[in-house]
């Protein structure tokens, strides 16, 4: 079996309904106030003695009949609501038991039996149903105890509830605003409920709109099949597969419950996820949720006809998915069978009720159908009604109402939402149709016209018009209005890429408001890492010639400015004239004032924090590019003797010589800085580094090792580059076994988290020839493999034969 190599914090409901299936199927899931009961392990369960009665009412019980949804009344909806309000109230809140107390597990463990829980050691016992019931209410205070974000917090709306004949037991889909990862978004999820002997309502079962798996159902599949010995998997644990399967499926739900489009860097997280998933042999509900996360990634990324075949896979395998009805719905409307895409829609809301996507799905196939965009603005504004401030929505109704009425759409997200929707809509229409964002933000400023972010996004339409007269006025009202927010509309207005595509019309836009040189120095500082960029990088040229046409602008108006020599010879080192550029930033470094100190650390306790960081700033933006000019120019020592602090003049040189793999002007300068600086405790590493270019890596790994317990004597965090260099050493020692060695002694420290680490593991796999680990982690981060083929300890021994699946499934990039 692959070695598992999870590269996220598995996250919200992936972790957490994961974790209640482990907690269900192994013991060690028992609520920490619940004593142990020695009859939970199955051996014991088998030499217990005969039970007292037979539950065979509960065999092949048939389900709850539930009417038609409806909506509750208020009083309905409150009783209903009591028991989720107290299941996902803080734990400082409520106290566990109270949380607990919402759930009634003798009905739950009836209820697995009823599923078919106890299927393979035939007639259900008494003892088996408190046997579940014990198990449940321990997974569940643990799962309250340490995972409490399964059970969404916030806002709770009950949408639509199914009674059963007798209203005593109900099927409600309850709305559930949360946060995740900063992101607002809403969760629907649905519940079973049955009130108790005092007329109470308690949960008996839930699941999540994105996943419609059932708590109970899915626990059921996986407790319930045989292995080892007969002996069923709550023994023995889950499969590791299986259970891997199930979590990577719903991490890959999580990232979608995040994606708002197809190249939504959510979406590009959901296919890693799913890619990666193992397919299971024993769970039909994981198999069918596996599928309907391929569909909805193929419906995403514009695989109309994927998405079909998935939709028809999961329709066999797990046919009460209502999450999947919709998605066939998606998949009918991209391949323009609109009639078939109503009939699904209408079979959704049969199921479960409305969502907004219920809506935008139907308003397609209206439109589609009868060819009249007015049908489906009349629905886009019935889900409106329904989901008042729904983004997605929103953005729908504004891409298809005709231009006059735009504005009106403006003043519906003004009242209903927030200036958010204008961002997304600044995101999808800005470059092929400002004329929307113009009017939705028009209309947004007339309801609250002090807001900022609709009024970057109102100037940046005018702007994306050529209406810079316009934009003007814009500006000027703002300003005017609230003199105490307009540095920061300023700032978010320039900060916004198209300010620096065209910095000609933003420039000449707070130009005519009295506002050129702010303007120019936001602008053009955006430009401080063009002399670190290839000449050859795409776009590289038209960004030099666009900021030499804004330093054209602004020497006209300020000629006297003293940051323009800066980006002036930012443009002369662009274009190969390092001579030109020294001397400018020559000229201009004799007017700065110059560190006190060549201590890095020393603050001047007098001076103001805010002069003391811009002073910072400017000298190192000059100290840096002059150091990349001289040497240029062969001065490199002339850089390093008069632009302190020599300690960062040293990193930068230092730093450069190893990207061209100059040993020998590595070793001068280190020579230098020893001299100059005895004491720094980073000079093992570079002597490391110097022996590293000169292949002696015997000795460099010496001087890594030295590095590394220096670090560590003085209680130092270690750092990333001496580990890395470390097991690359190794690795051309042509010992594996030893940096792997090194990768476990660095294992815990933090600053060794995130995907170099990661990184260094595929490195090891590939000198190790272990291919299987390569793809295990390639699957869960498929970015990396470009990255890998380029990897100078990596990139030949890919071409080996062994590492033909590697390259079959991930084909080396072109170079």
């Amino acid at each position: 079996m692959r070695k598992k190599f999870i590269g996220w914090a598995v996250l919200a409901s992936v972790m957490l309904v994961a974790s209640t299936i482990c907690g269900l199927a192994v013991r060690s899931f028992v609520g920490p106030d619940i004593d142990y009961d020695p009859y939970q392990m199955a051996g014991a369960r088998m030499a217990a003695p005969p039970p007292q009665r037979i539950r065979y009412d509960l065999v092949n019980r048939p389900p709850t009949a539930f009417d038609p949804p409806e909506q509750p009344g208020d009083r309905e909806s409150q009783e209903l609501l009591r028991p989720l309000r107290a299941i996902s109230a803080e734990k400082d809140v409520a106290e566990l038991s109270d949380r607990l107390a919402q759930f009634d597990t003798m009905r739950m463990a009836e209820e697995e039996v009823a599923l078919g829980f106890y299927l393979h050691r035939g007639q259900p016992t008494q003892l088996d149903i408190d046997t579940a019931a014990f198990d449940i209410r321990g997974s569940v205070a643990q799962l309250l105890t340490d995972r409490p974000a399964l059970f969404p917090t916030g806002a709770a709306q009950v949408l639509r509830v199914r009674w059963s004949p007798d209203r005593r037991e109900a099927q409600l889909l309850a709305r559930h605003t949360a946060t995740a990862d900063g992101r607002k978004t809403v969760c629907y999820t649905r519940w079973w409920m049955a009130r108790n002997g005092r007329g109470e309502w308690l949960v008996y079962d839930f699941d999540f709109r994105d996943t419609h798996l059932r708590f109970l159902a899915t626990r059921s599949y996986l407790v319930n099949h045989p292995v080892k010995d007969g002996l069923p998997l709550a023994a023995n644990g889950p499969e590791p597969a299986d259970l891997a399967s199930f979590q990577n499926y719903l991490q890959a739900v999580y990232w979608l419950s995040l994606t708002a489009a197809g190249n939504d860097p959510a979406t590009v997280n959901a296919t890693a996820c799913a890619n990666g998933m193992v397919q299971p042999a024993q769970i039909p509900a994981v198999s069918a949720a596996r599928h309907a996360m391929q569909q909805r990634l193929a419906a995403l990324n514009g695989n109309p006809n994927g998405a079909a075949t998935y939709a028809n896979v999961v329709r066999r395998e797990y046919p009460d998915t209502p999450s999947n009805v919709l998605a066939e719905a998606t998949a009918r409307n991209a391949r323009k069978d609109y009639a078939a895409a109503l009939e699904r829609v209408r079979a959704y809301r049969e199921l479960i009720g409305d969502n907004p996507e219920a809506y935008r799905e139907e308003a397609k196939a209206e439109a589609g159908l009868k060819s009249d965009p007015k049908a489906a603005i009349a629905v886009l504004r019935k889900g409106l009604d329904v989901f008042p401030g729904d983004r997605a929505l929103l953005i729908d109704l504004a891409r298809r109402v005709p231009a006059d009425e735009r504005e009106t759409v403006g003043e519906l997200i003004a009242k209903t939402a927030t200036a958010d929707v204008l961002g997304v809509a600044a995101g999808l229409f800005e470059a092929q149709f400002p004329s929307i964002v113009d009017g939705l933000a028009t209309g947004f400023l007339r309801v609250k016209p002090q807001d900022s972010l609709a009024q970057v996004r109102g100037v940046q339409a005018k702007v994306a018009l050529s209406q810079t007269k316009a934009a003007g006025e814009l500006l000027s009202k703002f300003r005017t209005a609230n003199p105490a927010a307009w540095p920061a509309t300023r700032a978010a207005i320039l900060a916004e890429p198209r300010a620096f595509r065209e910095p000609g019309d933003y420039y000449d836009l707070f130009a005519r408001a009295g506002e050129a040189e702010d303007a120019y120095r936001t602008i053009a500082r955006r430009s401080q890492n063009l002399a670190w960029t290839p000449p050859n990088s795409p776009g590289i040229a038209a960004a030099v010639k666009q900021l030499d046409a804004l330093n054209t602008a602004h020497a006209a108006k300020f000629p006297n400015d003293p940051e323009l020599l800066l980006w002036q010879a930012h443009v002369s080192y662009a274009r190969g004239d390092f001579a030109a550029a020294d001397a400018k930033l020559a000229t201009a470094m004799a007017k700065l004032k110059k560190p006190a100190t060549d201590d890095r650390t020393a603050i001047d306790p007098e001076e103001a924090p805010a002069k003391r960081e811009a002073r910072e700033w400017e000298w190192t933006a000059y100290r840096r590019l002059r150091t990349q000019c001289l040497a240029k120019l062969g001065k490199w020592k002339q850089a390093y003797e008069q632009l302190p602090p020599a300690g960062d003049t040293f990193d930068q040189l230092a730093n450069r010589f190893i990207g061209e793999n100059d040993e020998f002007s590595l070793a001068e300068l280190l020579e230098l800085h020893a001299q100059k600086h005895p004491d720094d405790q980073d000079l093992p590493y570079w002597r490391g580094e110097v022996q590293f270019l000169r292949k002696d890596y015997e000795a460099a790994r010496k001087f890594f090792l030295a590095a590394q317990r220096q670090k560590a004597d003085a209680n130092a965090a270690p750092d990333y580059r001496t580990h890395e260099r470390l097991v690359r050493t190794y690795l051309r020692l042509k010992r594996p076994a030893d940096a792997t060695a090194q990768m476990d002694w660095f294992e815990p420290r933090p600053l060794m988290g995130g995907e170099p680490k990661v990184f260094l593991h595929a490195v090891i796999a590939v000198a190790g020839d272990d291919p299987d680990t390569v793809l295990d982690i390639l699957d869960q981060n498929p970015a990396m493999a470009a990255a890998l083929y380029f990897d100078p300890d990596a990139t030949a021994l890919l071409t080996k034969p062994i590492f033909t699946p590697v390259r079959q499934k991930y084909p080396p990039p072109v170079r």
